[in-house]
């Protein structure tokens, strides 16, 4: 399971780029020491092992997986920063969620297009296919 945090850029916030960046990357290190900033605004990270930490016995993997979302999104609030989070099982897909959908988003694994499916093709970003900007 993946995680995402694309902290949402606003003028108004006061960070520079740089600040936000660091402040994205010490959250998601708060959750999982597996973290990779995919760009400025956006980092993923590797939750796999942290329902141990968000779950009970009984619950499912969409409830903890949206307690994980919860506090994530709590803690980014609490350091001034306003972020959309996703968890999905598949990174490319935390991501086009994180981007696309305000608030908390958990994509359970199988259910992947059909909340992805009707995105517009110009919210998907490219770049995660290798596919050149220019084409």
């Amino acid at each position: 399971m993946f995680a995402c945090i694309y902290g949402q850029v606003s003028p108004k916030d006061g960070f520079s780029d740089d600040a936000k960046q660091a402040l994205l990357i010490d959250l998601a290190f708060t959750f999982s020491p597996l973290v990779e900033r995919t760009f400025v605004d956006t980092v993923v990270l590797d939750i796999s092992g942290d329902e141990l930490l968000f779950s009970s016995q009984n619950q499912a993997e969409v409830n903890w997986t949206r307690g994980l979302g919860d506090e994530i999104a709590r803690r980014a609030a609490e350091s001034g920063l306003k972020v959309n989070v996703s968890v999905a099982a598949n990174p490319d897909v935390a991501i086009h969620a994180a981007r696309a959908f305000k608030g908390v988003t958990v994509i359970p694994a199988g259910a992947e297009l059909s909340q992805l499916g009707n995105l517009s093709i110009k919210l998907l970003d490219y770049s995660l296919a290798g596919i050149d900007e220019k084409k």
